[in-house]
């Protein structure tokens, strides 16, 4: 009787196992969504609203999610009496822990390049050059996210049967 309960403890991790790790495809593209919707809204806030940095990360903070701890910080960095230039606050605070560990570790490298170059390229050039390059990067990351959407279809199928697979495996293994 303790075989056969041990062999269902084992069948159902593997499959809860298969199951998590769709679900950590699935937040990889939540968080690119979140991170489009963001460059969109920061593209218009400078577009047509003409608002202060301080004031955009204020509004991109309270409709993040996964970024909302990001936007806070850049906003108290730049209003406080900080010298530093925009885009090294942006990069220190792309690398720090909390948010590597909440979010940016689900993305790939091309998303986190993205991220460092729209920084980079904030408060570096004129109103229009910021606008160009926020458009450019949210084609190109509009582009990956098609990608992902693709490659989460088949990862999550494939980690779900290979863990019922695994979970039957080892269930007749050890019976």
């Amino acid at each position: 009787m303790i075989r056969i309960v041990g062999c269902c403890l084992v069948f159902l991790g593997c499959i809860g196992l298969g199951w998590y790790l769709s679900g950590m495809w699935g937040r990889r593209i939540r968080i690119q969504e979140e991170l489009d919707g963001l460059l969109q809204r920061l593209y218009g806030e400078i577009q047509y609203a003409g608002s202060d940095m301080a004031e955009i990360f204020g509004t991109l903070e309270k409709e993040s999610t996964y970024f909302r701890g990001f936007w806070h910080n850049m906003q108290m960095k730049i209003t406080g009496t900080n010298s530093m230039p925009l885009w090294e606050i942006w990069r220190r605070e792309l690398n720090r822990r909390q948010l590597q560990k909440q979010c940016v570790r689900f993305l790939g490298q091309e998303e986190r390049y993205i991220l460092q170059e729209v920084g980079r390229s904030l408060g570096q050039t004129d109103r229009n050059g910021q606008l160009r390059m926020l458009e450019m990067h949210q084609k190109r990351l509009q582009n990956i996210y098609q990608k992902t959407q693709k490659e989460y279809a088949e990862k999550a199928k494939v980690c779900r049967v290979v863990s019922l697979t695994a979970g039957c495996f080892l269930v007749i293994l050890f019976l």
